[in-house]
């Protein structure tokens, strides 16, 4: 059994750029009884800030907009081996959680999680355990018997075969007997879901999960 850990030691950083959620989670972090927790909106600023200060958890959104988020989860591995790092996100694509394990992070949960799950996790993962939100281990767990299973809905996982052999909108529309507005939808649908921002990064997306 894992002991209760007594966070008064601890410091905390948070990386996100929504300010809301970032002040938010600082004041839960505090109500927790961390030492310390500062929240910076860029990935340049909380570097400056691990530099220059010693930080128990570094927790991270995995989309930071115009910045690399793995280069900086890889550094941050690297320079600081004893850091544990924390992915707190929206996405809940299983492929793109795996991912991030391969990055050196010890636990990702989303953004949903209670303060019960948010001590766990960091239980868990101080104690050398790797961490996943409840929310997201039946997924994970059926990625094992199912490594092509993603959260797109059946329609979707067709439109995205479509546009994987090089079908354009309008003979998409034309295949599945749905208007040209409904095809775009899925297509951003499916591209938010599975955080892909282009055509050809669908296509990769498809051939690597042999979703052909």
């Amino acid at each position: 059994m894992i002991n209760p850990l007594d966070l008064s030691s601890f410091n905390g950083i948070i990386v996100d750029d929504h300010e809301l959620f970032g002040h938010g989670f600082a004041m839960i972090l505090k109500s927790m009884a961390f030492n310390n927790s500062l929240h910076f909106t860029n990935i340049e600023r909380a570097m400056n800030e691990l530099q220059a200060n010693n930080y128990n958890v570094l927790f991270i959104d995995l989309q930071m907009p115009g910045t690399d988020t793995k280069e900086f989860i890889t550094t941050c591995r690297k320079k600081y081996p004893y850091l544990t790092i924390i992915i707190v996100s929206t996405i809940a694509e299983i492929n793109r959680v795996k991912e991030c394990f391969t990055w050196g992070v010890d636990g990702y949960i989303s953004k949903s999680v209670s303060v019960f799950e948010l001590n766990l996790a960091l239980e868990r993962t101080y104690a050398g355990d790797k961490y996943v939100s409840s929310d997201l281990n039946s997924k994970l767990a059926n990625s094992l018997f199912f490594p092509a299973q993603t959260n797109l809905t059946a329609k979707e996982l067709v439109v995205l075969k479509l546009i994987a052999q090089g079908y354009k909108v309008d003979k998409i529309s034309e295949i599945l007997f749905i208007s040209t507005y409904t095809v775009l939808a899925h297509r951003r649908n499916i591209m938010k879901k599975l955080d892909l921002h282009t055509a050809a990064e669908l296509v990769k997306y498809v051939f690597t999960n042999n979703l052909n």
